[in-house]
């Protein structure tokens, strides 16, 4: 018999083909080559990069999908450069004003603020609370199988 894959010739009772590492594929007592598609990534490794460092792109960079990647991390810069620089504006300009004491900030003097600077630091919230959404549900995929490195095979 020989390996579809690789076109090597290999044992009969072989579960393996010794030169490529492909599966054989049991059918109707039929041995069959084939490759299987698995990649060497890990499903647990790129799972828990997911988790926790999904939202700057580590998990899709460990699996070689580096336009997503890149995606993810500009979008994480982003939201925090955007959330820093509202903050700071609210905080500035609550000192600018002689506002230190808080209790002493009406509602209509923080609705005066947020309606100048609150935008970044909603848009900056909003974008990390997207992307740490979306890394994840890529998290979750990735401990289940469901995702596939960046040359298109199965995870480990």
């Amino acid at each position: 018999m020989f390996c579809e894959n690789c076109g090597k010739e290999i044992d009969d009772n072989a579960d393996v083909c010794v030169n490529c590492g492909c599966f054989v594929k049991k059918n109707n007592a039929v041995n069959v080559v084939g490759s299987e598609n698995v990649g060497d990534k890990s499903k647990v490794a790129s799972g828990l990069l997911g988790l926790f460092l999904g939202g700057f792109g580590a998990h899709n960079f460990y699996l070689g999908r580096y336009i997503k990647a890149i995606i993810q991390l500009c979008m994480t810069v982003c939201s925090i450069i955007l959330f820093v620089i509202g903050s700071t504006k609210i905080a500035s300009e609550i000192i600018a004003r002689g506002w230190e004491n808080a209790d002493a900030i009406t509602d209509a003097q923080l609705a005066e603020l947020t309606n100048l600077f609150g935008g970044f630091f909603t848009v900056g919230y909003l974008l990390i609370v997207a992307v740490g959404i979306w890394a994840f549900i890529e998290a979750i995929m990735c401990f289940c199988g469901a995702m596939k490195d960046g040359k298109g095979k199965k995870l480990k």
